[in-house]
């Protein structure tokens, strides 16, 4: 079952949609353009999210991955096939490829493929410019290594994948994790990313960053 929220922000319309085994957050961004969509993070399987768009005129969507987790990506697939869309990760990611595989069979999904296969690798990629908005992209390894947050910093909104959530931060105990790289990524987020942004996470509820600073302070201090 899904869930879906929206939010307004500034000329933005933000729809967060809850779904997937793990309830994994898709957020999909329409801006000036009505044809335009930017997805981020489309879960493991995106037959939600065609049907949520099935009504909309379409001739442009942009897919970005925050990180190659199965829950976040796997489903990309299903979104180019039907909207030829751009899709956009690290390829700093791209060794999980065999991990999602395993762990899908762990969740049943034996039938569901995971190529991870970016048209656009963001492992150097600083900006990408969508519509009338500039969306910064920090590297935010420790979850994964090509994990990655995005920041419009004109509205003052942040899409932190796996990285920091409301009061707890991504695990770095799975493949690929590592505790010292997620501390500098939070110490990186606090520096570049404004105290009264709003934080919509892969998983979990929307926060303001200003209110659990402290507590991330205590993990880059830990």
């Amino acid at each position: 079952m899904q869930a879906i929220k929206k939010f307004s922000i500034g000329n933005l319309a933000i729809y967060a949609i809850k779904h997937g085994v793990l309830r994994t957050n898709t957020y999909i961004i329409f801006s000036e353009d009505p044809k335009k969509a930017l997805m981020i993070d489309p879960g493991e399987s995106s037959n939600v999210i065609v049907d949520f768009l099935k009504n909309r005129d379409l001739n442009s969507i942009w897919v970005i991955g925050t990180h190659g987790h199965f829950d976040h990506v796997c489903g990309v697939d299903e979104i180019k096939s039907a909207y030829n869309a751009k899709f956009f990760m690290s390829s700093e990611d791209l060794f999980l490829k065999e991990h999602n595989k395993k762990v899908l069979k762990r969740f049943n999904l034996n039938e569901k493929d995971c190529p991870l296969d970016p048209d656009i690798d963001l492992k150097d990629l600083e900006k990408i410019e969508f519509d009338d908005q500039e969306i910064e992209v920090l590297k935010t390894p420790g979850h994964t290594p090509g994990s990655i947050l995005l920041y419009l910093r004109e509205v003052d909104l942040a899409f932190s994948g796996d990285t920091i959530f409301a009061g707890s931060i991504g695990r770095t105990d799975f493949f690929g994790g590592n505790e010292e790289e997620m501390k500098k990524s939070i110490k990186l987020i606090l520096e570049r990313v404004n105290a009264d942004a709003l934080v919509l996470p892969g998983h979990g509820i929307e926060f303001r960053l200003a209110k659990y600073i402290d507590f991330f302070n205590s993990i880059i201090q830990s």
